[in-house]
C-alpha cells in the first residue's frame, strides 16, 4: 500500500480508534486493576442511609489464573531437521530468547490479550555497532494493525499514536520503515494530517528493511474477545450485591430506638446512653393506664439468605461463562473422587480446550517473529521446522498414573506406556533412552557372566568342559591301553 496516497485513511482510522475503541480498553485495564466504574459511579442514597461501595476484583483473579495456567511454563521453541534437533540453530534462538527475558514478554503479551482481547508484539533493532533484534510488548490502547481487504486478511502495516490537547503524534510502521504523522504544523498550530520524516523522493528516513511488518497481533481468539467482555455485568451485581450486604451490616448498627409509653426526660436519654441500662415503668398517674412502656430497635425484614444464595450463584455462573477453573472452591479436592484423574482432568477440560485454541494464536505470531529473527540473523533455516512446545500447570493424580503405567508397562511399546506419566514431557525420546539402557544393560551383563565362567573354570570355545574328575591318561586314572594301573 503507498501511504503516500492514503494518508486521509489512516487519519480515518486513527480517530475511528481512539473515539470508538480506546474506551472500551480502558474500561477493561481499569476493571482488572480494580477500579469499577459502575459501581464507583452509581447515584447516591439518600442522606443517613448507608452508602458502601464494595469491589470484589474478581476480574484480576480470573485473568491471573488462565494465564498463570497458559504461560506460567513458559512455552518451550525448537528447530528440527527431518526429526533431529539443530544444535546450531537452537542455540541462536536460545540466546535470541534469554537476551530478550522472552518467558516475561510472552507472559505480559498473553496477560494483555486475556485483558483486551488482543496484544501486540513489537519487535526492533537496537543502536548498538552490530544491531541485534529486540522485542517488547505494546497495548491495543494506543497500537492497532492495519490489514488488506483479500481474503487472506494480510497485514499491511501498524500505527502507534498519542493524543494530547487535541495534538495528534502517530507513527504508521511498515516492513520498510517508519512514517511519522502529525496534525500540527512547526510553529505549533493547527494543520492538516501530514507527514514530517520523508526525504525527496517520499520515503521514510527511518528505515528498516524488514522481512514482514515487525509489530505482530496476538490474538486471544479469533473474535478478539477478552476474558471480561461477557461476565461484566455479572461483576457488577456482585459488587452491588457486596454492597447492599454491607449496607444492611450498617444498617443494623444503627438501627433507630424506639421507647414507646412513656415520655423520657432529655436526663434520662443521657443516662441510657452511657449506662446502657433501661428501666422504665409508669409514672403514678399512668398505674391505671393499659399503656405499657416498651423498647425495641426499629429493623427491617433480613434477606440475608436470599442474597447468599444469589451471590454463590453469580459466582458459579462467572466461571462457568469464562470457562475458567474456581481454585478457590471449597469442594475442589475435598473429596477422593474430586482428587481421582478423571476428576481433575473434566474440572479443567474448558479451560484446557481455550488454552489450546489461544497457543495456535500464540503460534502464529511465533512464527512471524521468527521469520524477522531469521532474517536479521542470516539463518537459513525453514521456520516451519520450528516445533513449540505448552506445558499447561494441570494437576494430576500421580499415584493412579504410576498404577496405570505399571499395569500396560511391557504389555504394550515403551512410548506409549510412558504416555500415562504426565510428567514425561518427551514419551518418544525417553523410550528411546530406556531403549540404549536396556541394551547397555544387556552388553554389561553378557560381560559379566562372561567373566563369571572365566572365574568358575569353564572352557572357552572350543576347549573341553572341566568336570573335576580326571580323564583318561591323567593322574589317578588306570591306563586303559596298558591295563596297569596309574602311577600315583
Amino acid at each position: 500500500m503507498n501511504l503516500l496516497e492514503h494518508l486521509e485513511d489512516v487519519n480515518t482510522m486513527i480517530n475511528y480508534h481512539r473515539d470508538f475503541l480506546v474506551g472500551a480498553y480502558k474500561m477493561k485495564r481499569d476493571y482488572y486493576k480494580g477500579r469499577h466504574e459502575r459501581i464507583i459511579r452509581q447515584k447516591g442514597k439518600s442522606l443517613g442511609k448507608p452508602d458502601n461501595r464494595i469491589i470484589v476484583n474478581y476480574p484480576k483473579k480470573l485473568i491471573n489464573t488462565f494465564n498463570g495456567f497458559f504461560s506460567g511454563d513458559p512455552v518451550q521453541v525448537s528447530y528440527e531437521e527431518n526429526g533431529n534437533p539443530n544444535e546450531t540453530i537452537n542455540k541462536q534462538i536460545q540466546d535470541f530468547l534469554k537476551r530478550n527475558d522472552y518467558d516475561d514478554v510472552f507472559s505480559e503479551a498473553s496477560k494483555m490479550a486475556d485483558i483486551y482481547g488482543r496484544s501486540y508484539l513489537y519487535c526492533y533493532m537496537d543502536d548498538q555497532p552490530t544491531p541485534q533484534l529486540h522485542m517488547t510488548v505494546t497495548s491495543p490502547i494506543d497500537t492497532f494493525a492495519i490489514y488488506d481487504d483479500t481474503v487472506e486478511h494480510n497485514q499491511i502495516a501498524a500505527v502507534r499514536y498519542t493524543y494530547r490537547n487535541a495534538q495528534m503524534k502517530a507513527t504508521v510502521i511498515t516492513d520498510k520503515g517508519d512514517y511519522q504523522i502529525s496534525n500540527t504544523s512547526e510553529d505549533g498550530t493547527a494543520a492538516k494530517a501530514h507527514f514530517t520524516n520523508l526525504d525527496e523522493d517520499g520515503a521514510p528516513l527511518d528505515t528498516h528493511p524488514l522481512p514482514i511488518c515487525p509489530v505482530i497481533e496476538f490474538e486471544e481468539n479469533e473474535e478478539r474477545l477478552g476474558l471480561l467482555d461477557d461476565v461484566v455485568n455479572i461483576i457488577d451485581s456482585i459488587d452491588r450485591s457486596m454492597s447492599e450486604k454491607m449496607n444492611d451490616v450498617d444498617y443494623f448498627g444503627d438501627a433507630y430506638l424506639a421507647i414507646t409509653g412513656v415520655k423520657l426526660t432529655d436526663k434520662q436519654k443521657a443516662e441510657i446512653k452511657d449506662s446502657k441500662l433501661f428501666n422504665l415503668y409508669p409514672s403514678e398517674d399512668e398505674m391505671d393506664s393499659n399503656i405499657q412502656p416498651t423498647v425495641e430497635f426499629l429493623n427491617k425484614l433480613s434477606n440475608d439468605e436470599t442474597q447468599e444464595h444469589y451471590l454463590d450463584r453469580a459466582v458459579d455462573m462467572l466461571y462457568q461463562i469464562t470457562q475458567v477453573v474456581n481454585l478457590s472452591d471449597s469442594t475442589f479436592g475435598m473429596s477422593a473422587d474430586a482428587a481421582s484423574g478423571v476428576a481433575l482432568i473434566n474440572k479443567y477440560q474448558a479451560m484446557q480446550a481455550m488454552a489450546k485454541t489461544k497457543s495456535r494464536k500464540m503460534s502464529k505470531m511465533l512464527r512471524k517473529l521468527f521469520s524477522i529473527f531469521f532474517d536479521v540473523a542470516n539463518i537459513s533455516g525453514d521456520i516451519s521446522n520450528l516445533t513449540f512446545t505448552y506445558q499447561q500447570a494441570v494437576p494430576h493424580n500421580d499415584s493412579e498414573e504410576a498404577t496405570t503405567f505399571a499395569t500396560v508397562f511391557g504389555k504394550i511399546p515403551d512410548e506409549k506406556a510412558l504416555q500415562y506419566l504426565s510428567k514425561i514431557d518427551d514419551p518418544k525420546a525417553t523410550a528411546k533412552e530406556m531403549a540404549k539402557d536396556r541394551e547397555k544393560d544387556g552388553i554389561n551383563l553378557a560381560q559379566a557372566t562372561a567373566k563369571v565362567g572365566e572365574d568358575d573354570g569353564q572352557p572357552n570355545a572350543g576347549e573341553a568342559p572341566n568336570t573335576g574328575t580326571p580323564q583318561p591318561g591323567q593322574a589317578g586314572q588306570p591306563n586303559q591301553q596298558s591295563g596297569l594301573p596309574a602311577k600315583s
